[in-house]
C-alpha cells in the first residue's frame, strides 16, 4: 500500500501474494459453486432426474500427511481400476460422473489424515448391491444412498456435486471446530501435498460432456434469472496477456485505488500495489497516469482538515517555490501549475 497525497511517503507491506489453493475458503467455495453448476447443466441436458452418492475408502485409509500426495494416488489409480472393472462385469448399468477425494484429521493436530472418495453415480439398486459385494470382498467399503436408506438419495444433482467436492477448506474448518485444528507445521505441509493436486475429477459422460464444452469454448452460467445457461467464454487478447505476464514477472503492477489506514486513525486515499516489497511510487508513476489521483487525494485530505501532508508535498500556488514530482501535476504556458480535479 502506497499513500497517494505524499507520494509514496507513508507505505505498508502486506506480506506476499496469496497462491491458489483450494485450502482457501473463498476459493474453495468457488470451485464447489462451479462444479454445482456445471455438473446441474449437464444433468439438465441429459435429462438426469436423480443421482446417488457413493461412499467408497480403501482398505487403508489413515496414514501419515507426508504421504498425502502418493497415497492419493495410489488409490485413485485403484478406484479407477475396480469401477472399470466392476462396470464391465458386474454392473453394465453403472455410470460413474463424479469423483471427489476428501480427507479428515484423524490426530496429532493432522500429522494422520484419512482419506476417502465421494462418488456421483447412476445405478439401480441392483447395481449398487453388486458393487458393493464386489468392493467389499477386496476390503474396500462401499455406502450409497440408495440401498443405504438415507434421505440423501433425492439430493438435486447440483447440490450433490457441491457436497463431493467441498474438498480442503471444509477438512481445516472441521479440525478447527473439533478442538484439534492443524498445526502450522502440518498446514504447511499440507498446502505442499496438495498444491496442484486435483481433488475432484469428472468421469464419464460427464467429462465428455466438459471437454465438448471446452472445445466449443462455452461456459456454464446463471442468467438474469437464476437459470443455468451456456455462454462464449470471454477471450483475453495475446498483447493482454503478454502485458499482464510482464507485470506480474519483472515489474510492479497497480491493482486498485482504494482507502487504507496506516496506522494513524486516518484512512487516506492509496493504491494497492503488486511486485517487490521496495518499490518506489516512481516506478508505479512511469507506468500509470496517477497525476490526477494524487491531485485528487491531496485536495480531499485537506478538505477534510489533515495536517498530515508534509508541506513540502502539498500542491503551490502560481510562481511559488517547492519539491514536487513533474508527473504529479502540469505546468501552463506560464510556469504555473495547473489544478485539476479528478474524482475519488
Amino acid at each position: 500500500m502506497l499513500d497517494l497525497a505524499t507520494c509514496g511517503a507513508l507505505r505498508e507491506y502486506l506480506g506476499r501474494q496469496r497462491r491458489r489453493w483450494h485450502g482457501y475458503a473463498d476459493q474453495a467455495h468457488a470451485l464447489k459453486a462451479k462444479w454445482g453448476r456445471d455438473y446441474a447443466a449437464f444433468c439438465a441436458s441429459e435429462g438426469i432426474a436423480q443421482v446417488i452418492q457413493v461412499v467408497v475408502r480403501a482398505p487403508v485409509s489413515v496414514f501419515p500427511l507426508a504421504s498425502l500426495r502418493a497415497s492419493h494416488a495410489q488409490d485413485s489409480a485403484r478406484l479407477g481400476d475396480r469401477l472399470r472393472y466392476g462396470r464391465k462385469r458386474i454392473a453394465p448399468d453403472l455410470s460413474c460422473d463424479l469423483i471427489g477425494a476428501e480427507i479428515r484429521s484423524v490426530g496429532q493436530h493432522g500429522a494422520e489424515v484419512d482419506l476417502h472418495f465421494h462418488l456421483a453415480v447412476r445405478a439401480s439398486a441392483k447395481d449398487c448391491r453388486a458393487m458393493r459385494s464386489y468392493f467389499e470382498a477386496s476390503g474396500w467399503s462401499w455406502w450409497d444412498s440408495l440401498t443405504g436408506g438415507s434421505a440423501e438419495i433425492e439430493r438435486y444433482p447440483g447440490a450433490l456435486a457441491q457436497y463431493a467436492s467441498k474438498s480442503l477448506a471444509e477438512a481445516i474448518r472441521d479440525a478447527s471446530e473439533d478442538g484439534v485444528p492443524f498445526s502450522p507445521k502440518n498446514l504447511a505441509e499440507l498446502h505442499r501435498q496438495t498444491r496442484h493436486l486435483a481433488m475432484v475429477r469428472p468421469t464419464g459422460a460427464f467429462r465428455a460432456w466438459k471437454g465438448q464444452l471446452e472445445r466449443n469454448r462455452l461456459v456454464v452460467v446463471e442468467d438474469e434469472n437464476g437459470r443455468l445457461t451456456t455462454r462464449p467464454r470471454r477471450r483475453m487478447s495475446t498483447f493482454s496477456r503478454l502485458r499482464d505476464r510482464l507485470f506480474t514477472s519483472t515489474g510492479s503492477r497497480l491493482l486498485c485505488l482504494t482507502l487504507h489506514d496506516f496506522g494513524d486513525g486516518t484512512m487516506r486515499p492509496a493504491i494497492r500495489v503488486r511486485g517487490r516489497d521496495d518499490v518506489t511510487f516512481g516506478e508505479i508513476a512511469a507506468t500509470y497516469e496517477v497525476a490526477d489521483a494524487v491531485v485528487a487525494a491531496r485536495r480531499a485530505l485537506i478538505s477534510l482538515g489533515s495536517t498530515a501532508i508534509p508541506e513540502s508535498f502539498k500542491p503551490l500556488p502560481c510562481g511559488g517555490e517547492g519539491r514536487s514530482p513533474p508527473w504529479s501535476s502540469r505546468t501552463s504556458a506560464d510556469g504555473c501549475q495547473e489544478q485539476h480535479d479528478a474524482p475519488w
